[in-house]
């Protein structure tokens, strides 16, 4: 595994085989050696259609603004932030709550500020 190819290494965090996460996908298994292979080439997402860029965020538990930073983004990039909008900065105990939120929840994967919304209810 390629220490510099994020796509695999969030993966292999989640203990999944590229078979595994190609069903979780609901993609093929080239499709997803595709995705794994090129994800970190500047505009590569461009390639594949929504449906399956939201089957990737799903099997690797991922908000789809998350799958873009992951495969391509450097870490404190702002081309995601709307005009007029400031990054949102997460702290530790955020992150440690949405893992938790994350972990017990089969559907879409919380953003920290939905995360934060629950925890003050």
């Amino acid at each position: 595994m390629a220490a510099d190819n994020a796509i695999k290494q969030r993966r292999a965090e989640l203990n999944l085989t590229q078979q595994e996460a190609a069903r979780r996908a609901d993609v093929s298994l080239a499709t997803w050696r595709r995705f794994e292979n090129t994800a970190a080439d500047i505009g590569a997402l461009d390639g594949f259609r929504t449906d399956n860029l939201q089957g990737f965020a799903r099997a690797l538990k991922l908000s789809l603004a998350a799958l873009r930073r992951l495969a391509g983004a450097e870490p404190g990039d702002e081309s995601e932030v709307g005009e007029g909008e400031r990054p949102v900065v997460v702290d530790r105990q955020t992150v440690d709550l949405v893992r938790l939120f994350n972990k017990s929840f089969t559907g879409d994967p919380l953003t920290p500020a939905d995360a934060m919304a629950l925890s003050t209810t």
